[in-house]
């Protein structure tokens, strides 16, 4: 990662070793600390469990974890299926793994058109998976979707948006047509139903 980030841990109390792992030099959660409940020497590293569904996630993931390397973060990354995920890391359905993952990469989620992370991040929603728990998020998720206020959908995305529950990305909606003449690995079509979308190893048959 670019120096901006090393600095950035620098800057709140991490012992940042490029190429190694950064640990808590200065415990604390007052400014240029490591943050609440941190002790000192902890070391930087955790899991991240994904789904391999995707041929093309593992690769992404790996690129991720020798990015966050160079700045002293250390991913230490597990391939599962997307049945055990659900099955094994959510902790909703399996309280006693909670403690078991830090970070997790199942596909794509969407929801209705209605823009509110509703059943998502609030404390009680259904797929909270990770146990997010944020009382002013609960506040501006329940008035997203039954005050009456027009902003209040927009204050919940700003506030998520800066607290980061989860590595945000794009998933668009997608209407998919094609031939019999067009081919490609298995994988590359089943992840379809992950929202994986992998038109660069398809082609075209005679």
């Amino acid at each position: 990662m670019p120096s901006p980030h090393r600095n950035l841990l620098a800057s709140h109390g991490w012992n940042v070793v490029p190429g190694g792992t950064d640990t808590c030099a200065r415990p604390g959660s007052g400014p240029g600390q490591c943050g609440d409940g941190i002790p000192a020497g902890a070391r930087l590293t955790f899991n991240l469990v994904y789904s391999n569904s995707s041929s093309l996630t593992g690769q992404e993931l790996g690129a991720l974890a020798a990015a966050a390397k160079q700045a002293g973060i250390e991913i230490t990354l597990q391939e599962n299926t997307f049945a055990n995920i659900i099955t094994n890391d959510n902790n909703l359905l399996t309280p006693s793994n909670q403690n078991k993952w830090a970070m997790a990469e199942i596909g794509a989620y969407t929801q209705v058109a209605y823009p509110t992370t509703i059943t998502v991040f609030n404390t009680t929603g259904s797929f909270n998976i990770g146990s997010y728990h944020d009382p002013q998020a609960d506040k501006l998720i329940d008035a997203s979707v039954n005050g009456s206020d027009p902003n209040a959908a927009t204050n919940e995305a700003a506030y998520l948006t800066a607290q980061q529950p989860a590595l945000f990305q794009p998933t668009p909606d997608s209407v998919f047509a094609w031939t019999k003449r067009l081919s490609g690995p298995r994988d590359s079509f089943a992840s379809l139903t992950q929202f994986y979308l992998t038109p660069e190893v398809w082609y075209f048959t005679s």
